[in-house]
């Protein structure tokens, strides 16, 4: 089963509205004999809430995306045809190149498009560069999203840039 942790990381991505993550948080109760407190909490409290508390009384909100999970996700959930949703792939992905291993294809594309939106000040330009880009990395998307939610128990995950 996909993990709270992993649940949480989602919905604080922008992947998952509230209402999911309690759906989520429901189905998992009925499915667990002893699912612990902070699941009892997602429950009956909702992610917002449940996100203000402290590592310490909610241990989900230590929960993070990998660079290369979040570049995945965003990769895989972007609508190429819709200029907003591909700039919101484009900060995410450059976000997520930071500091990251300049061998992989994702932070090299991260970088450029973080060079053509900040430097270049040129949005058309990335968005060209990403919607070129992305279709031939999207297999490697898929995988990474496999591991990361192998169960994903129908999850609705969303493009972060749909209102």
């Amino acid at each position: 089963m996909t993990d709270i942790a992993t649940v949480f990381a989602l919905w604080k991505g922008g992947f998952l509205h509230d209402a999911d993550v309690v759906a989520w948080a429901d189905a998992a109760l009925l499915a667990n004999a002893d699912p612990g407190q902070a699941l009892i909490d997602l429950s009956l409290n909702g992610p917002a809430r449940c996100a203000r508390w402290a590592e310490r009384d909610f241990p989900p909100n230590a929960a993070r995306l990998t660079g290369p999970q979040a570049f995945a996700l965003h990769a895989l959930l972007v609508d190429l045809d819709r200029i907003d949703s591909v700039l919101v792939f484009a900060t995410a992905a450059a976000s997520a190149a930071m500091g990251g291993d300049l061998e992989q294809p994702e932070v090299q594309l991260g970088y450029e498009l973080d060079h053509l939106l900040d430097d270049c000040g040129d949005p058309q330009a990335c968005v060209a560069r990403a919607r070129a880009a992305l279709p031939p990395m999207l297999p490697a998307c898929r995988q990474v999203l496999a591991d990361l939610l192998p169960e994903s128990h129908g999850l609705p995950l969303r493009d972060p840039s749909a209102r």
